[in-house]
């Protein structure tokens, strides 16, 4: 094939990709989807819940290990067994 063909070949096919995606997206909107609606909030993301508890600590401390929860806000400390503890976003 000459270089002409497969170029030609190549725009039609993403041509062809593009033209069908909104045909492969059109499920991904709500139904009943009013004027009010976010362009990016899909179905099929879910729902998202804050925390039932946030004490606003972050593990610190020790050389190699995380040992205690320290004061830093956003984030919820849990100590564990052993002596370490864990830590996440609020």
């Amino acid at each position: 094939m000459s270089r002409s063909t497969k170029l030609t070949l190549k725009l039609v096919a993403a041509v062809i990709v593009l033209g069908a995606l909104p045909a492969l997206l059109a499920p991904l909107v709500a139904t009943g989807a009013g004027p009010y609606s976010s362009a990016l909030s899909l179905p099929s993301a879910g729902q998202t819940f804050a925390a039932a508890t946030c004490n606003d600590k972050y593990c610190a401390g020790g050389s190699r290990h995380n040992i205690v929860c320290a004061k830093v806000i956003g984030y919820h400390c849990t100590n564990l067994s052993g002596g370490y503890c864990t830590s996440g976003a609020c």
